[in-house]
């Protein structure tokens, strides 16, 4: 949808934060959720598959799921319950790390790190490699330098980028670049964060803006490292002091844009504008017009989200959750997990610069139909 009044955009992630009272727990995001995969900018391409890593950690075994769906020709199928086939890629733990991160660069999916969490807790330097065009099974890659448990992973101009989360936890080099032409691992300046065992800081928000990594922390303010030159990460002069950014996990930038994803507040996909003045830089809201109010209505417990562009204008959300579960001394009821997915055609006013977000098509699939067991999507991709 393109108007005299406005330019079609595109857009993408976030996830939320744990609590553990009863009168908090809906809609909350789950405990030690994910990093989420971001990609520097996927505006003006055609996906035809949407990949979701579902990591399934309170069960008898933690497993990664991957699921895929074709939405080249998805109907809008409102409150209706589709069921997906069976996974295509099941990863068990131990076999595999726990708390891998994981990218995806072409038709192939990255799984990073981790951690083999016996009695030993060893931090992973493996990488895996999944190819969906060839839906095998998984490759092992060349390892990191340095292990990293929820490493943040992004990927940009066709590279990998990992850096630690908490990195007083892990040793050098704590961010690193994987280039899949050549197989290879590059050491980058580590992010200038307090190292200190007793230090409680870690990485609450991040986004990519063109070749620029932006990493906030709640008492460190914001780094960035531009990747094209990446000799030093330096910190953002914010007007007013030390301040992160306004939202939790990963933003995506397209077309000078941020979009993220919120649990609470106003509108579940909000807009930002990256303002800078007098040497300075913050992100300023952008009103949104027409706001994003998700078809299905039924997530209730441990909801998850993720924005994630489809190009040409369009744009995804995708969220994830239970519509039931058991409290302790309740009886146990049969919680089911969702995946839901609503495209949107989001379009900005050059005149008023708002955003408006018109809605396309909506699907909704079961994914399982069980006791409910805690778990979140590690990430969210859109494929061919």
């Amino acid at each position: 949808m393109r108007t005299r009044s406005g330019r079609s955009l595109a857009a993408p992630t976030s996830v939320g934060n744990p609590n553990n009272s009863r009168s908090k727990r809906r809609r909350d995001g789950s405990p030690q959720a994910a990093p989420k995969s971001s990609s520097s900018s996927l505006s003006g391409e055609n996906k035809s598959k949407l990949y979701v890593v579902y990591y399934e950690f309170e069960s008898r075994e933690q497993i990664y799921y991957v699921h895929e769906f074709d939405i080249s020709n998805v109907n809008d199928d409102g409150d209706k319950v589709k069921s997906p086939s069976k996974p295509v890629l099941t990863l068990h733990v131990p076999k595999y790390p726990s708390g891998m991160g994981v990218a995806s660069l072409g038709s192939k999916i990255y799984f990073v790190g981790g951690c083999y969490c016996g009695a030993n807790h060893v931090l992973s330097t493996d990488l895996y490699v999944y190819d969906t065009k060839e839906k095998l099974t998984v490759k092992k890659g060349q390892p990191m330098k340095a292990g990293k448990l929820l490493p943040i992973v992004l990927t940009i101009n066709g590279r990998i980028y990992v850096i630690s989360r908490k990195p007083h936890t892990e040793t050098t080099p704590r961010a690193e670049v994987f280039n899949p032409n050549d197989d290879s691992w590059a050491t980058l300046p580590d992010p200038p964060f307090c190292f200190d065992v007793d230090c409680p800081y870690g990485v609450e928000a991040y986004t990519v803006k063109n070749s620029t990594i932006f990493l906030s922390s709640r008492d460190e303010g914001i780094y960035f490292l531009d990747v094209a030159e990446p000799s030093v990460w330096r910190q953002l002069r914010v007007a007013g002091g030390v301040r992160p950014f306004p939202f939790r996990s990963v933003a995506q930038s397209v077309d000078e844009i941020c979009y993220a994803c919120h649990q609470e507040g106003k509108h579940i996909i909000q807009p930002y504008d990256f303002i800078t003045s007098n040497g300075g830089a913050f992100l300023q809201e952008i009103k949104v017009l027409h706001p994003v109010e998700p078809k299905f209505k039924r997530l209730e417990f441990f909801v998850e989200c993720d924005v994630v562009s489809l190009g040409d204008g369009k744009l995804g959300l995708i969220r994830s959750g239970f519509d039931d579960i058991p409290f302790l001394g309740e009886p146990v009821v049969e919680g089911r997990l969702y995946i839901t997915l609503d495209v949107f055609q989001v379009v900005l006013s050059i005149y008023s610069h708002a955003v408006s977000f018109f809605r396309l098509y909506s699907s909704t699939y079961v994914i399982a139909d069980h006791q409910a067991i805690r778990g979140f999507p590690f990430g969210a991709f859109f494929l061919m």
